[in-house]
């Protein structure tokens, strides 16, 4: 009997070392896969800022919303572009999605009035053929870009996930206006 009761109690006991062992595992896949995500982020962020798609986003947004977080948001792009360590990014896309933060709040007003209008006007019969075509893919892309934005407003800075909506929020901008 004292011999079963060990057998039991070393059986158990290699039960638990496996468990432990596994939640170990898997909590350092998740620790490597949020640096992996918080990386892309980074790099998706510092693709968009290329001097082409920042200062494309810069000339669209600027006619929407008003002079000073234009000459924020567009300041931002340098120091994205410039960074050469992980620290440097990391805090230059903290700073960027702040500068871009409350362009995305105007820009979601604007993106959601875009898309009725638009789902309107394709609903009316007297809308031309030629004007039809170009409005088919505005409700989808102003649903992308609204998911997008609704993503940036109001959430942290530092979130990997806000970065990756901030970098496609900027190269969604150009397509629409």
């Amino acid at each position: 009997a004292a011999a079963e009761e060990r057998k039991t109690r070393a059986e158990k006991d290699r039960i638990a070392r496996e468990k432990a062992a596994m939640e170990k595992l898997a909590a350092e896949k998740s620790a490597a896969k949020a640096v992996r995500r918080a990386e892309a982020a980074i790099v998706s962020l510092k693709r968009v800022s290329d001097v082409k798609t920042a200062s494309a986003f810069a000339r669209k947004v600027h006619s929407l919303v008003n002079e000073n977080i234009f000459d924020a948001a567009c300041c931002v792009f340098r120091p994205m572009r410039s960074a050469k360590t992980k620290e440097e990014s990391a805090a230059a896309a903290v700073n960027l999605v702040k500068a871009i933060q409350p362009i995305a709040e105007k820009l979601l007003e604007y993106a959601e009035t875009y898309r009725s209008d638009a789902i309107n006007d394709l609903r009316d019969p007297s809308t031309s053929e030629d004007y039809r075509r170009e409005l088919k893919e505005i409700p989808e892309k102003m649903s992308e870009f609204i998911d997008n934005a609704k993503r940036i407003v109001g959430r942290d800075a530092a979130d990997p996930d806000v970065h990756l909506a901030c970098a496609r929020m900027i190269e969604l901008v150009p397509l629409w206006f």
